[in-house]
């Protein structure tokens, strides 16, 4: 019995002090919802709207670097360990990937909270947030792919990045467009346009998928040519060789102009027949897909071995192109999962629809 040792009425002393308990929690929970609540409602339809910014901005530095031509060194142990890292892309998407237990969490807390503020209603769909959550993740773990292709060993000449420059650049800057629209009206509680928020993306993936498509043998294209000047643009992991063998001992044997730049169009890198002397003419077969290029006979006898790691090297490293930009469309591709999720949660959650003003403004801040 509470408080039984020497005391006269021990029932009176457990009374009293249930009492107490009584006021000091019916303080602490009065304080909690009238002066100074904490809503785990509110956290979580603040944590989701913040995530869209956080990947949008992922998605732009992530191809913005991959333009400049940036060389990282190999994933560090932090991001393998899921701890912050000093990289911007690893730091703009790792809150969106790392919440997934903290939204779950808060929603099931939400659930037994009653409506306060914008939250009206007993039902309010908490768990409609957390779903909105998991397939941000989902179009968040391809920007993870991207991120490890800024990252991989074997990276494509800046050269050749540059030749799709502006359609990777479109697409980014839409999909990112789409996001950071999509978290503006999950916060005002706003619906959108849904019918028409992804035809801007749509029109850059399919300028992208055009321009892959007429120019895509430059990335498989077996012209050779290595220059002193291409060290610094090639593959991580040839540069370390090259200085091993010294490369300018071994330019010699090949001539120069592996994906030349300059003020001509893209498809002017393919060589003219009539430039082709007679062994090169008969190394040329007429394909149907792709327009006529010399047939390599796979003759490593007459080369080094520094030689055959460097043809090989030169095809996978161009090819990589191809793998940045397809997984840069599947993430335009999964913001159609996104949008779908939002419009159920407005539709759900009764969102009210945008002031003309409102939409004028919110279209010229993105």
């Amino acid at each position: 019995m509470v408080a039984e040792y020497r005391q006269e009425d021990p029932l009176g002393t457990a009374i009293d002090r249930f009492f107490v308990i009584l006021v000091g929690a019916s303080i602490g929970l009065s304080v909690n919802l009238f002066v100074l609540p904490l809503w785990a409602g509110e956290e979580l339809h603040e944590g989701i709207s913040k995530n869209f910014a956080c990947v949008a901005d992922s998605l732009e530095v992530c191809v913005n670097e991959y333009l400049k031509g940036t060389l990282l060194e190999r994933v560090p142990s932090k991001i393998f360990m899921g701890l912050a890292a000093d990289d911007p892309v690893y730091k703009s998407y790792r809150s969106a990937l790392m919440s997934g237990a903290k939204e779950e969490t808060l929603a099931g807390f939400a659930i037994w909270e009653p409506p306060h503020g914008r939250f009206k209603g007993f039902k309010y769909p908490w768990h409609n947030y957390v779903k909105v959550g998991a397939i941000l993740r989902h179009c968040t773990y391809s920007i993870v792919a991207l991120h490890g292709c800024l990252r991989s060993a074997i990276q494509a000449p800046l050269d050749v990045r540059l030749l799709f420059e502006k359609e990777l650049r479109d697409v980014s800057v839409e999909g990112a467009k789409v996001l950071r629209t999509l978290g503006k009206h999950v916060q005002n509680m706003e619906k959108a346009d849904y019918m028409g928020i992804l035809d801007g993306v749509r029109r850059a993936v399919d300028r992208l998928q055009q321009s892959l498509y007429l120019n895509s043998y430059l990335l498989v294209r077996q012209e050779v040519g290595f220059t002193d000047n291409y060290v610094d643009n090639f593959a991580v992991s040839v540069i370390p060789e090259l200085k091993k063998h010294g490369h300018g001992d071994h330019h010699h044997h090949r001539s120069s102009g592996f994906f030349r730049t300059g003020s001509s169009h893209k498809m002017g890198f393919a060589k003219s027949r009539d430039d082709l002397n007679e062994a090169d003419r008969n190394g040329i077969k007429k394909l149907h897909s792709w327009p006529s290029r010399p047939i390599d006979d796979l003759d490593f006898t007459k080369d080094s071995i520094f030689e055959q790691r460097v043809r090989v090297l030169e095809s996978a490293s161009a090819l990589s192109l191809g793998t940045f930009a397809t997984l840069l469309m599947e993430v335009a591709l999964r913001l159609d999962y996104v949008v779908e999720a939002v419009e159920e949660l407005g539709n759900l959650a009764n969102f009210k629809h945008p002031q003309p003003q409102a939409v004028s403004l919110l279209n010229g801040s993105v």
